[in-house]
């Protein structure tokens, strides 16, 4: 190959190396943040012993732990299974997008009926509140776990 023809072809050369450079650092870039936000999905976590009535709040995401907030844990009992309500407030002007699900565990602490309890996905209008509720698959059931986690196209 000509000195000539190199040199023609060397700016081509040049500027596709560069694009692969730059699209690289893009998407790694890319990776990082959308790892920022979303690598932490195991949000709030709140358990209550529907035994002696106590709850426990664990926050695993400071994100969702400052736009929602527990306000009240009830139980009743419907034929004979448990029943908890979770009541959720947001903290922020806007609408958020959450995900949440109710586990239901017997005295063991052995989940029972996983297959049942899917995350479901709500909407909270801006500084609204919600109650979230679920009622145990059986008369085993005596401790429940809500989990809730920012979903992950909020901004869609």
């Amino acid at each position: 190959m000509t000195t000539k023809k190199m040199l023609t072809k060397l700016p081509l050369v040049l500027t596709g190396a560069l694009l692969v450079l730059f699209v690289g650092c893009r998407a790694a870039d890319r990776r990082e943040y959308i790892s920022e936000i979303w690598g932490d999905t195991g949000g709030t976590v709140v358990t209550v012993d529907h035994r002696t009535g106590e709850s426990q709040t664990t926050f695993h995401s400071t994100r969702v732990m400052d736009r929602v907030n527990l306000v009240n844990v009830t139980m009743d009992q419907v034929n004979g299974l448990n029943r908890v309500h979770y009541a959720l407030e947001s903290t922020r002007s806007s609408r958020l997008r959450m995900d949440a699900r109710i586990v239901w565990y017997d005295a063991n602490g052995m989940e029972l009926d996983p297959d049942r309890a899917p995350y479901r996905n709500f909407i909270i209008e801006g500084h609204d509140a919600i109650t979230i509720t679920s009622v145990a698959p059986n008369a085993r059931a005596v401790k429940s776990r809500l989990r809730v986690r920012e979903n992950r196209y909020a901004s869609q």
